[in-house]
């Protein structure tokens, strides 16, 4: 029976007391009323043998007798008792299941999030939960490769001139009166007729091959290696709101989350930041840190090369007794540089030019920067 019906039944028997109804005794009678009226258990108060009388007296006893109701309705009652109990119990708890209270986000952090952090690809996340974040940690940089070398250019020669001279001069020390210039290779009919008159021998004079200078090209090599991580992190936020519901003061209901993703819920602060102050015990106090990004500045030093050296140039002239631009008969070879030496006119010559190519050092090459992690965001979980 509910407290509040035994209340007005209480109140009822009150009221009927007060206004002359049936009074209730302990004991055998009443002070105005016969003795048979307290021994009849349904005795009506009007019937003759049982009639009771309120005197002057009865009306008092019988509202101090229904007074004492709510006396009994107190703490001795087992239907208070059981009132009390309740109401200290409060409802039924719902978050049980895949559910649990957890401390509450503190100021400036997300989450709760369930967390993974493995070697393999983040798996999908579980249920009640949607991916929120993806990270990396545990960079794998290593120095570069590095090595330098230089290309040495096909050396190049001058081509030299020749000179010839009248053979009625005295050494050759007069001077040239016809110039030839000749194409390495190229077999040509020469006659100094024009210039020196037709004299059937001339004196030829030629000066030595110069080298023409160039610079080696430096050829860098550089191998660097992809950067790697040895850990990838995936957070999944829960799709259901986060509240206190039945969870105490300072917790809220959260899914729990489940494997591959951690065993406990954590929160995250963009930055490299410690966990919220007073978050040991069960709060928020494991921390790792993650990455969204790298900055690789990996390099060699520069290649460079040295000067050119050991290049060198030769040339000789050869001149046959055809006239015909064959180059064929006997002839004769005169290696440059050369001065004033007796050839037949006129005569084909051909001109030959050896070139050697000669060499530069390459510079020491070393590896150098380095690469670092960026955008770091920090998550704090719980023990």
């Amino acid at each position: 029976m509910r407290l509040s019906t035994i209340l007005l039944v209480a109140l009822g028997i009150v009221v009927a007391a007060s206004c002359g109804g049936t009074a209730f005794s302990t004991s055998g009678g009443t002070d105005g009323g016969g003795e048979g009226g307290s021994d009849a258990p349904g005795a009506d108060a009007s019937s003759g043998g049982g009639e009771t009388s309120m005197g002057e007296g009865g009306g008092a006893d019988a509202r101090a007798d229904a007074s004492s109701v709510p006396d009994a309705l107190g703490e001795a009652s087992p239907v208070a008792d059981a009132h009390a109990d309740a109401v200290e119990e409060g409802p039924p708890a719902t978050c049980t299941g895949t559910l649990a209270c957890v401390p509450t986000v503190p100021g400036g952090w997300s989450g709760p999030f369930e967390l993974y952090a493995g070697a393999s690809p983040a798996p999908s996340c579980t249920a009640d939960f949607t991916s929120a974040y993806d990270g990396n940690a545990g960079l794998s940089a290593p120095p570069g490769n590095c090595s330098c070398s230089c290309v040495v250019p096909n050396t190049e020669c001058t081509t030299p001139t020749l000179a010839f001279y009248s053979q009625t001069a005295s050494l050759c020390l007069t001077s040239a009166c016809s110039t030839t210039a000749l194409a390495p290779g190229v077999c040509k009919t020469v006659s100094d007729a024009t210039g020196c008159g037709t004299p059937q021998t001339s004196a030829i004079s030629a000066s030595a091959p110069v080298v023409e200078l160039a610079s080696c090209t430096p050829q860098a090599s550089k191998s660097i290696t992809p950067t790697s991580w040895a850990t990838t992190a995936q957070a999944c936020s829960s799709t259901t709101a986060v509240v206190q519901d039945d969870c105490q003061a300072g917790s809220v209901c959260a899914p729990k989350p489940s494997a591959p993703y951690g065993a406990t819920l954590c929160i995250s602060q963009l930055g490299d930041v410690s966990c919220p102050p007073g978050s040991g015990g069960a709060g928020y106090s494991s921390k790792q840190v993650f990455y969204g990004g790298v900055d690789d500045l990996r390099t060699c030093t520069a290649c460079t090369c040295g000067s050119l050296g050991g290049a060198t140039c030769s040339a000789s002239f050869e001149a046959y007794s055809s006239t015909d631009g064959s180059c064929t008969g006997g002839g004769d070879t005169y290696a440059a540089p050369f001065s004033c030496e007796a050839v037949d006119q006129p005569a084909d010559f051909r001109l030959t030019i050896i070139a050697q190519n000669g060499s530069c050092g390459a510079s020491q090459v070393t590896a150098t920067g380095s690469a670092t992690p960026t955008n770091p965001t920090t998550f704090c979980c719980l023990p």
